[in-house]
């Protein structure tokens, strides 16, 4: 479960950052 959150923040944040860089 927790696993699961963190791979989901984890990707959330990717996808920030992916934004913020394009």
């Amino acid at each position: 479960m927790k696993l699961a959150i963190g791979t989901f923040l984890l990707s959330i944040a990717i996808f920030q950052i992916a934004s913020a860089i394009t």
